[in-house]
């Protein structure tokens, strides 16, 4: 019988010596190896605004991928921590949806460009976008909505020298402002065709009015008048008017139709106060003082009926 020495033994699973020209054996799965830079280190790829997973620094702006890991462009030093809070807010948001900018406009109606300016501070926001990519990523809307009105108090308040016509901030501006610029020039729209609509109601009422030089339609000719009664001739005055031809008819006001009221009273009609107001009852007396001078019953006082006014026992 032949005996092993415990010290030659080969460990359970082991393959023993290999080969010097067989390569040695794997210990484990190994993925692509990692590309590198002439000098060594890995090769970064540059994202053009549109950030996939989170990394260590993703309150800066999309900028470099190295791995799976966004690092974000830093933002600018017009920023104040409020506009900063608010930004690094919407980019954490943004990554934790996992959608790129692409997917942003086709599920909101704003531009990846539109977007690209909001993650990078450029632009302050509108209220609907802050509210879609709260929606979408599954965020407090008022929480957020907190976040930018505090940051909207003083965005780039600290660099007014970018808000030239053209710049990044001017167009921002702009784009924040735009609902609230259409908002007030529809309120100033609806506002003129309510004028417009009411001068023309006016216009219409008054051209039914009619025009006879009594001043009719101003309640300043309207009040309390006297009759002082007397004769030229065969005719008859009331103090108010010495008129036998100008027309007097509803709503007809002045001293005129005082005239009228007066002269109707000494026909033993009632028309009445005598306020210088042609209403109705002026005008049903009238019109039964023509009836009873067989002329037409129109209640407007013309050369007719003021022939009959004027000549009374």
């Amino acid at each position: 019988m032949r005996f092993v020495s415990p010290s030659s033994r080969q460990p359970l699973g082991s393959q023993g010596p290999r080969h010097p020209l067989l390569p040695p054996a794997s210990t484990g799965r190994a993925g692509p190896p990692a590309s590198k830079s002439p000098s060594g280190r890995p090769s970064e790829r540059r994202i053009d605004g549109d950030p996939g997973s989170t990394g260590q620094n993703r309150a800066q702006g999309p900028a470099l991928r190295r791995g799976n890991v966004v690092r974000w462009k830093a933002l600018s030093p017009s920023l104040d921590a409020n506009g900063r809070r608010f930004v690094s807010r919407l980019r954490l948001l943004k990554d934790r949806s996992g959608l790129s900018l692409v997917s942003l406009q086709a599920k909101t109606q704003f531009s990846d460009s539109s977007w690209e300016r909001y993650l990078n501070g450029k632009v302050l926001p509108p209220s609907t976008a802050v509210e879609a990519l709260a929606r979408l990523s599954g965020e407090d809307v008022a929480r957020l909505m907190e976040l930018r009105d505090a940051a909207a108090k003083t965005w780039y308040t600290a660099s007014d020298a970018d808000s030239t016509p053209g710049s990044d901030t001017a167009r921002g501006v702009a784009e924040s402002e735009a609902p609230r610029i259409r908002a007030v020039a529809l309120s100033l729209a609806a506002g003129g065709l309510l004028l417009s609509a009411a001068v023309s109601m006016l216009l219409v009422m008054d051209a039914r009015q009619p025009n006879d030089g009594s001043n009719r339609g101003s309640t300043v000719d309207v009040g309390t008048y006297t009759c002082t009664y007397s004769r030229r001739g065969d005719e008859l005055f009331a103090g108010n008017s010495t008129t036998t031809s100008r027309l007097v008819m509803l709503n007809s006001t002045g001293p005129d139709t005082a005239e009228v009221q007066c002269l109707l009273r000494r026909h033993k009609l009632s028309p009445g106060d005598i306020d210088g107001y042609f209403g109705q009852q002026t005008e049903a007396q009238v019109r039964r003082l023509q009836r009873q001078g067989h002329v037409p019953a129109d209640g407007i006082v013309g050369e007719q009926t003021w022939t009959l006014l004027r000549h009374v026992e």
